[in-house]
């Protein structure tokens, strides 16, 4: 039904109609080939794609900074403007993405995990993605698999059934990727080592000299919900610090990893009280308001196969659909 109506609505009229002209755009990478660690998990948006959003955002929207887009949200100006985002420090992002931007003259703000900086280790879903990959690409043994098909406590049917328990694997069982590696002799660190998928420190330093911003986006990337208020707090407020000591460029600015869904009040106000917390959160929940006023919903492009046009149009059309159900608000 919205792929109907969206044709007879144009984006710039959804803005000023809906008062949501204020965007973020989310992007992980932009390639034209997905590497391993990210084939099963993103539509990454290929060079030409990416070059075609940020056509259309400049054509709609204005480009901002984070400081300036902190400002409007602020004050809720009642501008149309877009900052681009990207989550997870990778190595796309210096050599792909950042490139696009400065010729286009638009800033942008990437999120960085501590942990990765430098490549010293990967997110546990990158590592889900890398075996998936080398088991659809190559042949092992019936005995190595069923191997891994018991740490994973699934069947060995085929090789789609290890693939879907391989990509279910949570945050707090994730050292059951490392034994599934070391079944099929796979070495993470070499991977790091070789294909470096994360900036470095020098990288970041050299992408600051040039205007882009850098903020937190946790220490090591885990799911915020299934952890304790304790280690929630330490995830959040030690990355900020070490972001804001340590990251030429960086904001106190944080975006959650995966979701911020389960999150209640009283885990921001908490963050909030704590020394060197984030000013500003990040979700990625599309076009909506949130109950905590500094928490701002970003647009995840790449959770769309589709043209930021009828993205734009579903989102906004979305949001409108929500209002008389109170349903535009994210919850706490």
């Amino acid at each position: 039904m919205m792929k109907m109506i969206t044709p007879l609505t144009g984006v710039k009229c959804l803005a000023a109609f809906s008062g949501m002209r204020l965007i973020a755009p989310l992007y992980h990478a932009v390639v034209d080939q997905s590497p391993k660690h990210i084939r099963f998990l993103y539509n990454i948006r290929s060079e030409n794609t990416f070059k075609s959003d940020l056509e259309f955002f400049l054509r709609h929207y204005e480009a901002v900074d984070f400081d300036e887009f902190r400002k409007t949200e602020l004050n809720r100006n009642k501008k149309r403007q877009f900052l681009i985002t990207f989550d997870d420090g990778l190595r796309e992002f210096h050599d792909i993405a950042a490139p696009i931007l400065l010729q286009k003259g638009i800033p942008a703000i990437c999120f960085l995990n501590n942990d990765f900086i430098g490549n010293g280790n990967m997110l546990f879903r990158f590592k889900a993605s890398l075996i998936a990959s080398r088991i659809s690409e190559e042949k092992y043994s019936d005995c190595a698999l069923q191997r891994v098909a018991t740490l994973l406590e699934t069947k060995c049917g085929d090789n789609q059934e290890i693939i879907s328990a391989l990509l279910s694997v949570k945050y707090k069982d994730s050292e059951i990727l490392d034994q599934v590696a070391a079944v099929l002799e796979i070495s993470f660190s070499d991977y790091l080592e070789k294909e470096k998928p994360y900036m470095d420190i020098d990288q970041i330093r050299s992408l600051a000299d040039k205007g882009f911003r850098f903020g937190a986006h946790t220490l090591s990337h885990p799911m915020l919900k299934e952890l304790d208020i304790t280690e929630q707090k330490h995830q959040v407020v030690e990355s900020m610090k070490g972001i804001m000591a340590q990251v030429p460029g960086a904001v106190p600015a944080f975006s959650f990893p995966f979701t911020d869904t389960g999150l209640d009040m009283a885990f921001f106000e908490g963050i909030m009280k704590e020394k060197g917390a984030p000013k500003m959160f990040f979700g990625a929940s599309g076009i909506k308001k949130d109950r905590f006023p500094d928490n701002f919903h970003r647009l995840p492009v790449e959770d769309y196969n589709a043209s930021v046009k009828e993205i734009l149009k579903m989102e906004y059309l979305y949001y409108l659909a929500r209002i008389p159900f109170r349903k535009h608000i994210f919850p706490r």
